[in-house]
């Protein structure tokens, strides 16, 4: 009975928790997009967070890739913000995303639709 109890909690058609729900704020890509191919900082991304941070949205950190990895490099080079799976967001909608991906893909790969979109070159 537990453990239907549980599975009745998960979404049945592929969604997450979050599927349906809009959240507002900043959602910025990790890898390609805040810290560069090299693993160095995109000073113009994180410029922009900073900016959307005393603006008083909230900025949250996302990644199809390796969460506890990613953290940890960030955490090396002073940024804080909470790092989540894109994964967790299928089926959701966001206000911002920050992405060197394009939008249709962000769409496509992760089920996420985004309000507005800024494409990281």
């Amino acid at each position: 009975e537990i453990a239907r109890q549980i599975m009745d909690f998960f979404p049945k058609d592929g969604n997450s928790i979050f599927a349906g729900k809009f959240w507002p704020g900043v959602f910025c890509d990790i890898e390609n997009t805040l810290l560069k191919a090299d693993g160095t900082v995109n000073q113009e991304v994180l410029d922009l967070l900073n900016k959307e941070a005393q603006a008083g949205k909230p900025i949250t950190l996302w990644t199809g890739g390796d969460i506890q990895k990613l953290q940890k490099a960030l955490l090396e080079k002073g940024i804080i913000w909470k790092v989540l799976s894109k994964y967790d967001f299928a089926g959701a909608e966001v206000e911002l995303a920050i992405d060197d991906e394009r939008p249709t893909a962000i769409r496509d790969k992760y089920r996420i639709k985004a309000r507005m979109f800024k494409k990281i070159i």
